[in-house]
């Protein structure tokens, strides 16, 4: 998504929140180095006990984002997507931190 933003709109994106990354870290912490899927349906699954199918997420992946107005099930799937990674990063946060 950063390296589309950045060359369709020339924009840099900073201040990122890298879910593998936190998950990597996590997983290093508690001597876990397993390595396994970091989906982000996977992680809302892991750290939040959020269900999402992998399904409906390829569905709305694969869905016109440039097609005004977007229809009220993507502003569903993209509200809740932003609401599930703040979930995620106080989770993260609780987790590393302590």
């Amino acid at each position: 998504d950063i390296k589309w933003i950045f060359e369709t709109l020339n924009c840099d994106v900073i201040n990122v929140f890298d879910t593998q990354l936190m998950d990597s870290h996590i997983e290093t912490k508690i001597k876990n180095n397993k390595h396994q899927n970091r989906s982000l349906n996977y992680l809302f699954k892991k750290y939040l006990n959020i269900h999402i199918s992998d399904e409906s997420k390829k569905l709305f992946q694969k869905s016109n984002w440039f097609k005004r107005p977007l229809s009220n099930a993507q502003l569903q799937y993209a509200a809740n997507d932003a609401l599930y990674l703040i979930e995620l990063r106080k989770k993260a946060e609780k987790l590393i931190y302590k």
